[in-house]
C-alpha cells in the first residue's frame, strides 16, 4: 500500500513527522515500512532522524539510477540502499548518496521519476509512505508519487489564515487528487482553540467525517530539532506519560490507513464477484 502525507498549500505543517510516526506505528504491527520523499534532496528527513549523509563516494545517485533503468536491481538488494531505522522501517532518500568532498550530485525530474517510479511499483515493503516534500502538485514527481497512491492523507492546522488558504485551493487541489480514498490529520490540535468540527467548517464542511488530531506535544519540536524522532516514537510506543495522547492519536490515524486499506480489498473483492 502506498501512502502519501501531503500539505499542497502550504510549508512546515508537519508532514516529515506525521509520516515518520506513522510509518512508526504501521512498522510496530509487523509490517515492513519505507519512508520515502518526491524531491531528490529532503531538507528535514535526515536530520530529524539524526542521520548524517553517506560518506561512501563509491555510490551516487546516477549510478542507482542506471542500475535501476538497466534492469540491474533486483528486490532482494533494496534493503542496501536503504537506511534502517528498525528491523521494520527503512528509510529512502537520494540523500544517503553524497561524495567525501560533500559535492552533491545534480539528479534531473525526469531520472528522479525513474527513482519514483521504481519505488512504487517495486520496492517490497507491506506500505511505503511518501513526504510530499513539493507543494507543486503540477510537478511531475508528484504526479508520479499521486498516481500511484492508496491513501492520501492531507495534513492540515488549526491556524484560520492556514484553513482560508487552503479553502481558496480547495477546488484545485481535489481535483487533482481526485478517486484517491483521503483522511484528514490538523496536525499540532489544541481543544483550547477549537474541535474538528470548527476547523472543517472553515473549509465548507459540515460532517468531517475521517479526520484525525494529532495533538500539540511540546517533545515533538524539541526531538526533531536534535535528530531524536526515533527515541520520540519509541517513548510514543512505550506510553510514556510525557507523550501518552500521541500513542491513541497515532493509533487512531494508523486503524484510518488500515481501513481505507481493508476497504480497497472488499472493492476488488466484490469486481472479481467472489
Amino acid at each position: 500500500m502506498n501512502i502519501s502525507v501531503i500539505s499542497p498549500h502550504i510549508h512546515g505543517n508537519g508532514n516529515t513527522t506525521i509520516a515518520a510516526l506513522l510509518a512508526f506505528e504501521l512498522s510496530s504491527r509487523n509490517k515492513d515500512v519505507c519512508l520515502t520523499h518526491v524531491t531528490s534532496k529532503s531538507e528535514s528527513m535526515f536530520p530529524y532522524f539524526g542521520f548524517e549523509e553517506s560518506d561512501d563516494q563509491t555510490s551516487n545517485p546516477l549510478q542507482l539510477i542506471n542500475l535501476i533503468r538497466e534492469g540491474g536491481l533486483r528486490k532482494e538488494e533494496i534493503s542496501n540502499y536503504c537506511r534502517e531505522v528498525t528491523d521494520r522501517l527503512d528509510l529512502f532518500s537520494l540523500d544517503t548518496f553524497t561524495s567525501k568532498t560533500g559535492k552533491e550530485t545534480n539528479v534531473s525530474e525526469e531520472q528522479m521519476q525513474t527513482v519514483l517510479s521504481f519505488i512504487c511499483k517495486e520496492f517490497p515493503y507491506d506500505y511505503i509512505i511518501f513526504d510530499i516534500d513539493e507543494n507543486n502538485l503540477e510537478k511531475e514527481n508528484v504526479k508520479m508519487a499521486l498516481a500511484h497512491t492508496d491513501c492520501l492523507v492531507f495534513v492540515l492546522s488549526q491556524s484560520l489564515t492556514e484553513l482560508k488558504r487552503f479553502a481558496a485551493q480547495k477546488t484545485k487541489i481535489l481535483k487533482q487528487t481526485a478517486n484517491i480514498p483521503n483522511l484528514v490529520v490538523i496536525n499540532k490540535y489544541s481543544d483550547m482553540i477549537g474541535t474538528l468540527k470548527d476547523a472543517a467548517n472553515i473549509l465548507g464542511i459540515k460532517r468531517p467525517n475521517k479526520w484525525y488530531r494529532i495533538r500539540f506535544n511540546q517533545w515533538i519540536p524539541y526531538c526533531e530539532n536534535r535528530g531524536q524522532l526515533k527515541y520520540l516514537a519509541e517513548q510514543i510506543q512505550k506510553r510514556n506519560v510525557d507523550v501518552i495522547e500521541l500513542d491513541s492519536d497515532i493509533k487512531h490515524l494508523a486503524g484510518g490507513v488500515q481501513s481505507i486499506k481493508q476497504a480497497s480489498r472488499e472493492q476488488k473483492r466484490i469486481v472479481r464477484g467472489y
